[in-house]
């Protein structure tokens, strides 16, 4: 059973999504797939409705993410009644007839109120999925830090990549020294972050550095926190620093 949080919007993933034709193939190319071929019925105790199913702009967009699977927008409306929940996807009939483009599935969810959703699934953080990469390491004055984080959400605000040293509230924010490449290499959720060490002087040795994520909107909640942590030269004697490459 799949879980989701009571008056949250969120995207979720669906499928398989099967060619009708074959009843074997599954949909991959987003750029054909056609949202109004099929239908999306949202059926919530004794009541039901159809989705308006679109691929951008709408309450309810869908697209195909490869090997059969989609992602579908929920708004927080669509999810306001607690317990079963059912996604009901068939074809679309157009002139009296189907279009004959899906093979007909369910989707089936319980609505759990928030408290409950998020005692379940832990905080904030968690619960969006946000993945962060820990210590890192240990390194050279001067060298270039690169590390992955991973979100399984995409953020509708990116928020902001900021550094911190030791246990101080001063600051370094993009773009000093600080790359920020989301969906690295085209890949949904993987994350890639780099630090150049040489930019600033505020990349002393002998100090900590903690990476912090700072007002991120994921999943409709604001989110804060901490990427990861480094040292420059600070840690024991005859240690053997981390390089690149």
């Amino acid at each position: 059973m799949r879980y989701l949080r009571q008056n949250t919007a969120v995207t979720i993933v669906v499928g398989l999504f099967v060619d009708y034709s074959d009843g074997k193939t599954l949909l991959r190319d987003n750029d054909e797939f056609d949202p109004t071929d099929i239908v999306c019925e949202l059926v919530k105790g004794n009541s039901s409705s159809e989705l308006t199913l679109s691929k951008t702009g709408g309450d309810n967009d869908i697209n195909l993410t490869g090997k059969g699977l989609a992602t579908l927008e929920l708004t927080a409306g669509n999810v306001a009644t607690l317990g079963q929940l059912r996604l009901s996807f068939t074809d679309a009939i157009v002139d009296s007839f189907p279009t004959e483009t899906i093979l007909a599935f369910n989707e089936d969810f319980t609505v759990l109120p928030a408290n409950v959703y998020d005692s379940m699934f832990g905080n904030a953080e968690s619960s969006v999925g946000v993945t962060p990469a820990g210590y890192i390491g240990d390194y050279i004055q001067g060298d270039v830090v690169y590390f992955f984080w991973h979100t399984l959400i995409t953020p509708s605000t990116n928020g902001t990549i900021k550094i911190y040293r030791n246990d101080s509230s001063s600051e370094i924010t993009m773009p000093t020294g600080i790359s920020d490449d989301r969906n690295f290499d085209s890949m949904s959720g993987v994350n890639l972050c780099g630090v150049d060490l040489s930019a600033n002087n505020f990349y002393a040795k002998e100090k900590d550095f903690t990476v912090v994520l700072d007002g991120a909107i994921i999943n409709n909640k604001t989110v804060n926190v901490v990427l990861a942590t480094f040292s420059i030269e600070n840690r024991y004697a005859g240690r053997a620093f981390v390089r690149d490459g």
